[in-house]
């Protein structure tokens, strides 16, 4: 049985929690716990008030996203059958949402160890094969995830550099691309271009949808906030396909960093200890309460490992333009552009500049097309709306704040001018459309499929 652990913020339901199944100092640890959203004195469990975090044997632990004045929590020993409750011992002395502040769990942690999780998200993981041009073989992994009308079809999300063709300049989608699933059924589907399709392709942000034609694909994952809901330290997990014949195998680590952006232009990602192989490509990483919060993209051994994926704050808002806006043909995610290469402020860089704090991002070389430059190189970038960008806490990726935000939005900026480099200026500036002919290159990290040779 695995346990569950339920942090709350009011003292009064502590107290109230720990009188009756634990006795640990902020926190209730149990293995025999329910905890539900009520209205009065119905015993009738209300799916459409709550979310069901986890269920695991006789475990059931819910809470709303926000939970109505009119609530209460109950602590339940025994089991759930269908919608109502079955059990021994129904507790009476409930505890009311609005013991709690702002009437809201403040958060659960669910521990589960890697059996658990593999047996709740295997069928979700999708087996990608492409051909390219010269006749070479690739296989790379996916998972399924929500779309509109799925009762008739499959959507399959994936790092876009699993469907590239590296054969052909620019690296456009393979016209060769099959996706083998394991739920409900085994079977192949080949992506036709008509009943199976590449719904959005983004080679920059590494992601891309796919949609298949079929019923039955109802096992999905969801997503958890990867810069917001997740921790350094967090337990991680990926499944897929490494080396292209390991069947969907799992690996666990924990979290390095929930929203690093590393040189060489790789996005806003997270960076894991897991051991991440070609075939792992366009996998899920998993955190511990079976939610997705990145898609593996990326490796890179050269004094250490480091292995990683899209963050899910990052990609979610691509797939979602991706299911909005599609209508035939492959939809682009619109970036936004500043007009600038540029690299992360280090201990380094802010000693030879002589400024007095590590932050934000310098510029490195101009678009020489933007005219005229909305920055100077040197200039230090610091804060995008009201965000601070750099790579230590508190900071965060430039990447996202301006590839999420479509050309012709205008953002505030903060930044230290070149020479001027303790003095913070502000100016507002419109951004541009994207340009992949002056993108990073992708240095040294991995993006790519394992080779299948016949």
């Amino acid at each position: 049985m695995s346990v569950q652990t339920v942090y709350f913020n009011n003292p009064n339901a502590i107290t109230k929690l720990q009188g009756q199944v634990g006795n640990i100092d902020n926190q209730v640890t149990t293995d025999k716990i329910v905890v539900v959203s009520m209205s009065g004195t119905n015993s009738i469990f209300e799916k459409n008030t709550c979310r069901t975090i986890e269920v695991l044997d006789s475990i059931i632990m819910s809470t709303g996203s926000s939970i109505t004045s009119n609530s209460d929590i109950l602590i339940v020993e025994g089991s759930i059958s269908s919608n109502s409750f079955t059990g021994s011992n129904i507790y009476t002395n409930r505890i009311f949402a609005n013991e709690m502040t702002g009437g809201v769990i403040n958060q659960i942690k669910t521990y589960t160890n890697s059996s658990d999780l593999y047996s709740q998200s295997v069928d979700k993981v999708v087996c990608i094969t492409i051909r390219t041009q010269s006749g070479s073989y690739y296989v790379g992994s996916g998972f399924f995830v929500t779309g509109p009308n799925m009762s008739n079809y499959g959507y399959i999300l994936t790092a876009s550099h699993v469907i590239g063709d590296t054969d052909i300049s620019g690296i456009p989608i393979c016209n060769n691309i099959w996706i083998n699933t394991s739920y409900p059924t085994n079977q192949i589907y080949q992506i036709n271009g008509t009943t199976n399709i590449v719904m959005g392709y983004d080679k920059i942000s590494d992601v891309s949808l796919m949609r298949i034609s079929g019923t039955g694909f109802n096992k999905v994952f969801d997503y958890k906030d990867s810069r917001n809901d997740l921790k350094i330290g967090d337990t991680i997990n990926t499944i897929g396909y490494p080396g292209g014949v390991d069947n969907q195998s799992i690996s666990r680590g924990i979290v390095r960093d929930n929203k690093s952006q590393l040189e060489g232009g790789v996005m806003e990602s997270i960076v894991t200890d897991i051991s991440i192989y070609g075939g792992n490509s366009g996998g899920p990483l998993i955190a511990d309460n079976g939610k997705v919060v990145g898609i593996v993209s990326y490796g890179y051994t050269n004094k250490e490992e480091i292995n990683g994926g899209v963050a899910s704050y990052l990609f979610k808002p691509i797939v979602d333009y991706y299911l909005s806006q599609y209508s035939t043909g492959t939809v682009s995610y619109p970036k936004g552009y500043l007009g600038i290469r540029y690299d992360s402020v280090s201990l380094p860089t802010a000693v030879i500049f002589g400024i007095n704090k590590v932050e934000g991002y310098y510029v490195i070389s101009l678009d020489g097309t933007i005219s005229p430059s909305k920055f100077n190189v040197n200039d230090i970038i610091t804060e995008v709306n009201g965000v601070r960008v750099g790579v230590l806490n508190n900071q965060y990726p430039l990447f996202t704040e301006i590839q999420l935000r479509p050309p012709g939005t205008t953002i505030n900026v903060k930044y230290r001018p070149n020479g001027s480099w303790n003095t913070e200026l502000t100016k507002n500036v419109t951004l541009s459309t994207f340009n992949p002919n002056n993108d990073y290159l992708f240095s040294d990290y991995r993006r790519e499929a394992i080779k299948i040779t016949k």
